[in-house]
């Protein structure tokens, strides 16, 4: 998982976050963020969620469910 925080990273720094290649390793980060919520494991899904924003990327909790962003 460090190995592809790493490369999400490097993808949110290049136009590349523009392709098809940063939603390809973001959406099942995000989707397993909100299986960890979902089993109360609060604790390690902020520990993702942190991982993921110094990789660049934002993950907003909404009523629809998480969104995320690319950090500017």
């Amino acid at each position: 998982m460090r190995l592809l925080i790493a490369r999400l990273g490097e993808l949110a720094q290049t136009a590349a976050r523009r392709s098809a290649g940063l939603p390809a390793l973001v959406e099942p980060l995000v989707e397993l963020r909100a299986e960890l919520r979902g089993k109360g494991c609060y604790d390690v899904a902020d520990a993702l969620r942190e991982a993921m924003a110094r990789g660049g990327v934002s993950v907003e909790d909404t009523p629809t469910g998480p969104r995320w962003s690319v950090l500017s």
